[in-house]
């Protein structure tokens, strides 16, 4: 616990340090990913989204960090029924053309039906039994959604 707080107030440290246009490199932001991915193994799902959220409002973040960042975040929002949150950057997410992945549409059905919204967890469903990209896996899950209701 102490190793975790002191990773985190320095990574909010980091932030403050240097000059404005040389401390946000493509390298500070991959860091900040990689302790988030440590804190995931963990379990210290708080911790993961303070971390992300660092990339995912700086406008320096480079877009593929930013997607992989907005994913991660959800998950862990997700985990800590969080799910207005997850919710948000799985939006934010699929507005994204380079994110529009059957996964993340999964993710969102699923939290759309945390929150008791199944009408719009069904028509997600749907699309993913439709998508040629989507899995046997993902169409089977999507499937067990309608075998409930």
């Amino acid at each position: 616990m102490i190793c975790s707080l002191f990773l985190t107030n320095l990574s909010y440290s980091a932030l403050t340090l240097g000059e404005p246009n040389q401390r946000f490199t493509s390298q500070f932001f991959l860091e900040k990913l990689n302790l988030a991915k440590t804190y995931w193994k963990n379990k210290d799902f708080n911790n993961v989204i303070k971390i992300l959220t660092i990339n995912i409002e700086n406008e320096n973040t480079p877009k593929n960090i930013y997607i992989e960042s907005l994913i991660h975040r959800a998950k862990a929002y997700y985990i800590l029924n969080l799910n207005q949150k997850a919710l948000f950057d799985l939006k934010k997410c699929i507005t994204i053309e380079e994110c529009n992945k059957p996964e993340i549409s999964f993710l969102l059905a699923k939290s759309y039906e945390k929150t008791g919204n199944l009408i719009s967890a069904s028509e997600i469903y749907i699309s993913i039994l439709k998508c040629k990209k989507s899995n046997l896996k993902l169409k089977l899950n999507a499937l067990k959604f309608f075998n409930k209701i």
